[in-house]
């Protein structure tokens, strides 16, 4: 008999055998989800989703509250046609990385650059995930003294004009958080007016998120950041004609020196960075490390920043190998 002993999609309430039962029996009533959970006993935002949206769907709940309790209408509604306890789907197996490497990456299947290593490009994508930070609506970073609009979601993502809302880049990442529905073209033009009419003081980033209607879809927030690191700011900082000679030897650069520079470009271009970029083109990753701090960076950012190139200096002083990551940074 299927079967749960406490409820699941309250936060510090998830049993793990409750969570793999209920994850297990929406993976069996595909198309909600439309794509299938990791049956790994975590009740994360992926799964609390997939619960609101099969008690939208299936149940037309009006305000769905993503939860099923014991004998509830939606874990009812779940094991109906269910006969024996669901097995769970498998999850596939990772992408192989180093054994440095912390495993926490964001779910992207974003491929990597050709010119980089593979386990540099994963550890890039959670190091830049950790340390710029996501915010899941829309907010502005204009100040108050200032008349020029700086709307912008997720990992810093600007839009600008206001009509790049309702362009296939920004609207794939967005859903009501009511309905959790794909926004529509007027949701989004609403919650930029809505964005742009509230002036930044620097901690009332919960305006923007109590005001907007809609949310951010994680995983297409994370896949963005990394089309950005791959197909935007790589090629600028190898293309930039004042810095691009400091780094026309990235391909052969340490893992560790590799993150860095592509982190460092999400930021910013280092064309004011004279002689970071000398070391950097001597593979002097030490010396580089001592003028890679960034005025109003963060205190964390800019001191991973600086142990990721020691860590490099440290690969090459001992012969060690290029692939070797600092795990404790992540």
């Amino acid at each position: 008999m299927v079967q749960i002993t406490g409820s699941v999609g309250v936060g510090g309430q998830n049993r793990r055998d409750d969570v793999v039962t209920v994850q297990s029996l929406i993976n069996q009533k595909i198309p909600f989800p439309l794509k299938l959970l990791d049956v790994d006993g975590v009740c994360g935002s992926l799964t609390k989703n997939a619960i609101a949206e099969y008690q939208r769907r299936n149940l037309k709940m009006a305000r769905p509250d993503g939860r099923v309790d014991p004998g509830g209408a939606t874990f009812r509604s779940l094991c109906d046609g269910v006969s024996v306890d669901p097995k769970p789907v498998p999850t596939p197996p990772p992408s192989p990385i180093s054994p440095k490497v912390t495993p926490h990456v964001p779910a992207s299947d974003v491929s990597r650059p050709t010119n980089m290593r593979e386990v540099a490009w994963r550890y890039v994508l959670a190091f830049t995930r950790k340390h710029e930070g996501v915010v899941m609506n829309m907010y502005n970073n204009r100040p108050a003294t200032s008349k020029k609009q700086d709307v912008t979601c997720g990992v810093g993502f600007l839009i600008d004009p206001q009509s790049e809302v309702t362009k296939t880049w920004c609207k794939v990442m967005f859903v009501n958080k009511f309905t959790k529905a794909p926004a529509t073209d007027a949701e989004l033009l609403e919650d930029w007016r809505i964005a742009s009419e509230i002036s930044r003081t620097g901690n009332n980033l919960y305006e923007y998120e109590n005001a907007c209607q809609l949310t951010m879809i994680p995983e297409r927030v994370y896949e963005r950041m990394a089309l950005i690191l791959r197909d935007q700011k790589l090629p600028a900082l190898l293309t930039h004609p004042a810095c691009c000679d400091s780094y026309k030897g990235f391909e052969s650069f340490p893992a560790a020196a590799q993150a860095f520079c592509l982190s460092f470009a999400y930021g910013r271009i280092p064309i004011d960075f004279p002689k970071m970029n000398a070391a950097i083109a001597a593979g002097r990753w030490a010396e580089a490390a001592e003028n890679c701090r960034v005025l109003g960076m963060s205190a964390a950012k800019n001191k991973a920043h600086r142990e990721l190139l020691l860590f490099a200096q440290n690969v090459v002083d001992r012969k060690g190998s290029y692939d070797e990551l600092p795990a404790t940074i992540l």
